[in-house]
């Protein structure tokens, strides 16, 4: 009246439970090593480093420009600091926003790193000699020449599109403050 059972046949024949345990869990852990190895040659999608470099630089500028907004006599440094500020900001928070949806969050007390002290000190005693708007001129502009040199290393190291897309238009804007510095300075002269 019963029927006769089937026998199920075992993944792992032979050998007690705690071998086939063993079997299938050392198996695991190889097979999370070699996909960790490749991974390893997969490149990121970020080249980190770089943009935080580059993320830094915009800050330098940005504290400069800023520092201009309160203390230059000149309309035209003004208005230039002013486009520089605005500029600057909108490409660092879209900067920001790129690299932490990639999981690099930078925070104020890093991006500080590149406000340069010395220049800040060196806008500070420009007051007092009444030389602001040359020494502004000067460093904005060697701080600009760095920062788009920034901008073309990493846009050599770019992983993706949409980076490029975002380091493109950081160029253009870069090259756009790079003309109206030019003619600030020469309106000045």
């Amino acid at each position: 009246m019963n029927p006769a059972q089937t026998q199920r046949k075992s993944l792992l024949p032979g050998g007690s439970f705690g071998l086939k345990i063993g079997i299938l869990v050392g198996g695991t852990v190889l097979l999370m090593i070699i996909t960790a190895v490749i991974m390893s040659f997969i490149p990121s999608n970020l080249n980190g480093p770089e943009l935080t470099a580059l993320a830094q630089s915009q800050n330098g500028l940005f504290a400069t420009c800023t520092d201009a907004l309160n203390n230059s006599k000149s309309q035209d440094t003004k208005n230039f600091a002013s486009n520089c500020a605005i500029s600057l900001a909108t490409e660092q928070t879209e900067l920001l926003a790129y690299t932490s949806e990639r999981g690099l969050k930078l925070g104020k007390k890093q991006l500080d790193l590149g406000v340069n002290a010395q220049s800040q000190n060196a806008l500070k005693a420009s007051i007092a000699a009444s030389t602001y708007d040359e020494t502004f001129s000067t460093l904005v502009q060697s701080q600009l020449t760095l920062y788009m040199a920034k901008i073309k290393a990493t846009f050599s190291t770019a992983k993706s599109a949409q980076q490029k897309s975002l380091l493109s238009t950081e160029w253009t804007t870069a090259k756009l403050l790079e003309i109206q510095l030019k003619s600030t300075a020469a309106a000045a002269s």
